[in-house]
């Protein structure tokens, strides 16, 4: 009897080969077997193409134009978070809003945020987010 799981049989779980030594006592790679060589394209016939020089250029700008305006992250941040609460508070979803953030060193922040919320506010946050997660749990049942 085999007692060898099929891959194809089940394909979202990926397996490896055992690794096995040929006739010259060199042990051989591991391959990966089942929908992952499919998945990463490793069956393909297809040639795969060489990088275009000027999308290695535009990647190599974008890297750079990121580290020259990665200091005003804290800004940018501060700004969209707190559009965002002044529509929750239009919509009564908070009281009030207080936002700081700070850059303590390169790509690291410090961000506080005060939420003044009533009790009526967070009974309705806990029952829309049950009704979120409930939602969730019976779509993954149904899958």
């Amino acid at each position: 009897m085999n007692t060898k799981p099929n891959p194809e049989a089940i394909p979202h779980l990926f397996f490896l080969t055992d690794a096995t030594s040929t006739k010259s006592g060199k042990p051989v790679q591991p391959r990966l077997s089942g929908t992952i060589t499919t998945l990463l394209g490793l069956n393909s016939t297809r040639q795969q193409e060489p990088p275009n020089s000027f999308t290695t250029a535009l990647i190599k700008a974008f890297i750079k134009i990121a580290f020259i305006l990665e200091p005003l992250m804290p800004f940018f941040a501060t700004y969209f978070l707190n559009r965002q609460f002044r529509s929750w508070e239009k919509n009564n979803l908070i009281l009030n809003h207080k936002i700081r953030i700070t850059r303590t060193q390169s790509f690291c922040y410090d961000v506080d945020i005060h939420l003044v919320v009533s009790t009526q506010q967070i009974g309705h946050i806990i029952i829309e987010s049950a009704k979120s997660i409930i939602k969730l749990l019976v779509k993954t049942a149904e899958s």
